[in-house]
């Protein structure tokens, strides 16, 4: 029995060398690859994280071009002059509101009634009413008739003699449709003659005002 033992021994002891794991250290190539690709996630990591960061990050403010608006406030108004000399001469009103018509309408407008002057000045409605007070909406290139009339020959003159709340890029313009000539009557004199014989020299289908903003 004694025998039989001792010949156990051996072969238990090799059973138990048989079941333990061997583990295997990491070469410094395989370190070197762990690194290399914890580093490369990292880096990755900290890429996408910048991105978004530039990404959600202010815009660059850039500058803002601003353009005047081309306007007229309502109530705003002009009066056009026409003069002779220094006691003879009329006046017409040209008012500003986006609410009225072009059309004569008794709400906005005053109709023009002839006086015992050497010469008449009224505006003409887009219905054709003779106006001495004209509200209309603005609108820049429209052209507004003007009426002229006068007794006899002369020399005579075209001028802004009141404002009131007009911008001061806002140009008046009057055309001359006999002369095909055209002058800013906002800081000028348009100075014309008349010949009563002519009648292209006077009347509604001579002068027209026009407003414009120089800016645009």
């Amino acid at each position: 029995m004694k025998t039989l033992s001792l010949m156990l021994i051996p072969i238990c002891l090799l059973a138990a060398c048989k079941k333990e794991t061997t583990v295997t250290p990491k070469t410094d190539t395989q370190s070197q690859t762990s690194s290399q690709t914890t580093t490369s996630q990292t880096s990755t990591t900290s890429s996408t994280s910048n991105q978004s960061s530039t990404t959600s990050g202010t815009k660059p403010t850039g500058t803002t071009t601003t353009t005047a608006a081309d306007t007229i406030p309502d109530k705003a108004l002009l009066k056009v002059k026409l003069v002779k000399d220094s006691i003879n001469y009329d006046e017409t009103i040209l008012m500003f509101d986006h609410t009225a018509p072009r059309t004569y309408d008794v709400s906005y407008d005053s109709p023009y009634m002839q006086g015992f002057g050497q010469e008449s000045l009224s505006s003409l409605s887009s219905d054709g009413r003779e106006l001495v007070m004209n509200t209309m909406p603005y609108k820049a290139g429209v052209p507004v008739a003007l009426d002229v009339n006068v007794k006899s020959d002369g020399a005579f003159a075209l001028q802004v003699s009141y404002l009131k709340s007009v911008p001061a890029d806002i140009q008046v313009i009057v055309r001359d449709s006999y002369l095909k000539d055209s002058l800013d009557i906002r800081a000028n004199t348009y100075k014309f003659k008349i010949v009563k014989s002519d009648a292209a020299t006077y009347g509604a289908s001579r002068f027209s005002v026009v407003f414009r903003n120089k800016t645009h």
